[in-house]
């Protein structure tokens, strides 16, 4: 899991519909200013990044249409960079990833662009199977304590399978840490699209109103045998010493009597449910 290149914050949309700049939580050194709504992302020439996470006033429908108006009226984080084949350079296929919130549930939402969709290649629909990553997928991590050490990791594909995990003191990672999470995917005419919801009960996380998080999305495109992030930096989803770079998740507070409690045990929520359907899971996200 790659962790803290940049930072992203949760907002409102009323902030989005009127341009306004969100008031974020400052970390000195780690990554640019946040962006100014509608934008999702601030770079810097270090490779780093500031991301905002959106609020929204009711849950994301989770059916991998992205046909609400939120994605019309606040922009994706997008421009990708290749860590495999040619580091540095600008991903081949465009890549767009949204974050969002409301108050119980954390939604991580991508439109995958495809030039030649008949190419893509996506086999697997078994829950935590390594061959989700051996095909067309994409992933997202999350270091909920912002400590350079932990960390969730999320990643599904073109079928919506579903994979995740718990990283902890930076290099062992937890195969078996199943939390209860809903994915659905869909297509569109220029490639595919997914949809990820996850209750903030199924995280652990400081207690306190104003949070922020490590965090890191990643394409594979099988065919083109190309790795891409959004940020130049990135090495890999699952941390390493020294190398935990990604983006840090803000946000400017929770509404007054709606704050998530913080989760500070070793007891994850789990999932039992091992069920899917075709290009969605359907798990419970309550």
């Amino acid at each position: 899991m790659c962790l803290l290149c940049g930072m992203l914050a949760l907002t409102g949309v009323a902030s989005a519909q009127t341009g306004a700049s969100p008031a974020l939580p400052t970390a000195p050194g780690d990554g640019p200013p946040g962006p100014l709504l509608p934008e999702t992302i601030a770079r810097d020439g270090q490779g780093r990044a500031t991301m905002v996470a959106v609020r929204v006033a009711m849950p994301m429908r989770i059916d991998g249409r992205l046909d609400e108006a939120f994605y019309s009226s606040v922009r994706a984080a997008s421009n990708f960079i290749q860590m495999e084949p040619q580091a540095g350079m600008e991903a081949a296929e465009k890549t767009e990833v949204w974050v969002s919130f409301d108050d119980a549930n954390l939604c991580v939402s991508f439109r995958v662009w495809e030039s030649e969709p008949g190419r893509m290649v996506a086999t697997e629909l078994r829950r935590d199977s390594n061959n989700i990553r051996q095909g067309d997928s994409v992933g997202f991590s999350s270091d909920t304590f912002r400590d350079r050490r932990n960390g969730f990791q999320f990643e599904t594909n073109p079928l919506g399978a579903r994979s995740d995990g718990q990283s902890t003191n930076e290099r062992q990672f937890n195969a078996d840490w199943n939390p209860v999470w809903r994915v659905a995917a869909g297509t569109f005419e220029g490639g595919w699209t997914s949809e990820a919801i996850i209750p903030f009960k199924s995280l652990r996380f400081a207690p306190g109103t104003s949070q922020v998080w490590g965090f890191q999305a990643r394409r594979i495109s099988k065919w083109k045998n190309e790795i891409s992030y959004p940020y130049a930096r990135a090495q890999r989803l699952r941390p390493r010493p020294r190398r935990l770079l990604g983006v840090a998740l803000r946000h400017t507070g929770w509404p007054r009597g709606a704050e998530p409690r913080a989760h500070a045990g070793t007891e994850a929520v789990r999932d039992r449910g091992r069920g899917h359907r075709h290009r969605r899971a359907a798990d419970s996200h309550e």
